[in-house]
């Protein structure tokens, strides 16, 4: 009896003190940045083509908590007009109080890769966002924006270097996304 009332006491402290901990990285000053992306959105996107013209699509974006709020997560899918999955990948975000910035990763479900670590930060209008990565022309930097940002609808841009930085390429992929009701 003596063994079952101190393990008892002793999985209230863990039970309470982990709850304590999880509510105070919750109310962490500035995790709530991302809370603009909770939800189901519909997409219209168009991305440049090798020849400089923009060709386009529809997709849908998911956003949603983890981990008690701990990371904002996201889910962004493009079908083909015949319903095959194009793209499909998920990135997933984690809050830094010491830098007020955002860490990230990317995960792009149809290659079954890991793309490179990548961080942001909120100003009082937008989000930008410092990536890097690799495609059919190769290594790039990349400058990522969350803009316009409403209760029913947000903007996305992402520009391109693929020289460390010298020049840049703007508007290598845009999206509209409205919030589905």
């Amino acid at each position: 009896m003596k063994r079952w009332v101190s393990a008892m006491r002793f999985l209230s402290i863990v039970v309470f003190s982990h709850s304590a901990t999880v509510a105070s990285l919750t109310g962490l000053n500035g995790s709530d940045q991302f809370d603009f992306l909770i939800g189901n959105w519909t997409c219209t996107g168009k991305y440049l083509t090798a020849s400089g013209s923009y060709g386009t699509y529809t997709a849908t974006w998911k956003g949603y908590y983890l981990l008690e709020r701990t990371i904002v997560a996201d889910d962004f899918r493009v079908d083909t007009p015949n319903g095959a999955i194009a793209f499909l990948g998920s990135t997933f975000r984690t809050y830094n109080p010491d830098s007020d910035s955002w860490s990230m990763q990317f995960y792009d479900a149809v290659k079954g890769e890991w793309g490179e670590a990548f961080s942001g930060k909120r100003t009082e209008d937008m989000v930008m966002i410092d990536a890097s990565g690799k495609d059919a022309y190769g290594s790039f930097l990349a400058k990522i924006a969350f803009y316009d940002i409403k209760e029913d609808s947000f903007k996305w841009k992402e520009d391109r270097s693929y020289d460390n930085g010298k020049t840049w390429i703007k508007n290598t992929s845009v999206i509209e996304a409205t919030r589905v009701e």
